[in-house]
């Protein structure tokens, strides 16, 4: 596939491949046909549950403490697990009414736009010298950090998509499993 490329553009590469529904189901862009993501980039995060709000620091050193306000601000979840089970309630209230789940939908496209952002953002971060810029001692750690965030996010975006791929084929969820 595009595994030559970087990661930004790998990513979008994929993305693109879920919006032309290469893997068998029906494109995502019809699913999503009204929502233009380009307008949706400014939408304010969807708000946080209140039971899902977090301390201050998520796992990153407080010389990045930038990406904590960011990944906050976006809903950011430790529990991959417990975002699931959050996405899959919140579905289902908003499930039977046809006008509150569009706009459901379309929070979670401009979230995962969100989400898209904050890797780049990384990336950017790392491809600037990031993790340099405190020392060679500085840098294990704040590569740890940095890579837990990564993967939870990456996870969590992946696991809306596959939920947002299976409304659209008109599976029930829960799916199972995380």
């Amino acid at each position: 596939m595009c595994h030559h490329l970087p990661p930004a553009p790998r990513r979008r590469g994929i993305m693109e491949l879920r919006l032309r529904g290469v893997w068998g189901m029906p494109p995502l862009r019809e699913f999503f046909a009204d929502i233009s993501i380009g307008r949706l980039m400014p939408t304010p995060p969807i708000p946080l549950r209140s039971s899902h709000l977090q301390p201050a620091c998520v796992f990153l050193p407080q010389e990045i403490g930038w990406l904590d306000a960011l990944l906050l601000s976006w809903g950011y979840y430790d529990d991959p697990k417990v975002f699931v089970q959050h996405f899959e309630q919140d579905y289902e209230q908003v499930r039977g009414h046809p006008a509150a789940r569009a706009t459901w939908v379309q929070g979670k496209v401009a979230w995962l736009a969100q989400g898209d952002l904050i890797l780049d953002t990384i990336e950017n971060f790392l491809a600037g010298g990031g993790c340099t810029a405190w020392g060679i001692d500085g840098v294990p750690r704040i590569w740890a950090g940095l890579t837990q965030v990564v993967f939870k996010v990456q996870w969590v975006m992946t696991a809306a998509e596959v939920r947002l791929g299976a409304m659209q084929a008109g599976l029930p969820l829960p799916l199972g499993g995380a």
